[in-house]
């Protein structure tokens, strides 16, 4: 399950950009950008809790999306193009939702066909407009 969790270098932007929420996980620099559970399925704010660059809440990717959508009003989403047993294509769409601020649709393009390093990718772009 350890996919569904942002890598640490994303973790520590998210938490630059002002994301402080929950989370049932905290990641370690020294470990590789491992993630830990500090207490049993508990939701916990381990940004609140002094951590520093070595060691940040590990948000889910589905968070992090909530968190662009529901504070910034910034979708994200990630398009496939599949063949019948390959991915032909794999982009992430950032898309504005407010009038005054839309711009244009940012379309991402990633060349390791991971679904994952595309979504990690866009939500890198998308913490730029924020």
């Amino acid at each position: 399950m350890k996919h569904l969790f942002v890598p640490y270098e994303l973790a520590v932007k998210l938490k630059e950009k002002g994301f402080d929420e929950p989370c049932l996980y905290t990641v370690h620099k020294e470990d590789a950008g491992d993630v830990y559970n500090g207490h049993e399925m508990e939701w916990v704010n381990w940004n609140k809790y002094g951590t520093t660059n070595v060691s940040v809440s590990a948000p889910l990717y589905q968070q992090v999306t909530n968190f662009f959508r529901e504070k910034y009003f910034i979708h994200i989403t990630i398009k496939m193009t599949c063949s019948v047993n390959e991915v032909i294509d794999i982009k992430g769409n950032i898309n504005f939702m407010i009038d005054e601020f839309r711009s244009p649709d940012v379309e991402v393009e990633e060349t390791d066909f991971s679904y994952y390093g595309t979504l990690s990718k866009t939500i890198e772009e998308a913490l730029k407009y924020i």
